[in-house]
């Protein structure tokens, strides 16, 4: 396979059967040349991904019932000038199902998030503070603005 003009190896991986915890499969993309991690395409273990709701959703309403239907991701890197490699695009795509109580039909949600690098700077970076870093593990939560 060729990704990026760079040939690469694909390892594919799967959640054993016999774990019962929503896990991941995907497919990993290793640079030929040099063993570098090129690409990554993964998403949560479609047989089990309805017990992830909660990782998803922190906190719904007595009247929604929100299952989640899928999870996927790809991420990308690219070697910079100095070889060293870097994020280069990162894609999610996520699915939910809300159903409100007492209604027959549900209504499949689907959104997606994407980054993509633009500029490397290596050069007097700062982290972010902490005030102003957002849970990983939450995308729906409540939010209170001032």
């Amino acid at each position: 396979n060729v990704i990026d003009g760079r040939l690469v190896d694909v390892i594919f991986f799967k959640q054993k059967e016999y774990i019962n915890e929503p896990l991941y499969t995907g497919e990993l993309f290793i640079e030929t040349e040099n063993q570098a991690l090129a690409e990554i395409r993964f998403e949560l273990n479609p047989r089990l991904v309805n017990k992830a709701t909660h990782m998803f959703v922190d906190r719904k309403t007595g009247n929604l019932k929100i299952d989640l239907q899928q999870a996927k991701y790809l991420v990308s890197y690219k070697p910079a000038d100095d070889g060293t490699y870097y994020v280069n695009h990162i894609r999610g795509d996520i699915t939910l199902k809300v159903k409100r109580k007492r209604r027959f039909f549900s209504t499949p949600i689907h959104f997606w998030f994407e980054m993509v690098t633009c500029k490397i700077d290596t050069e007097q970076v700062q982290p972010f503070a902490r005030t102003e870093r957002l849970s990983p593990t939450r995308i729906f939560s409540e939010t209170r603005h001032g």
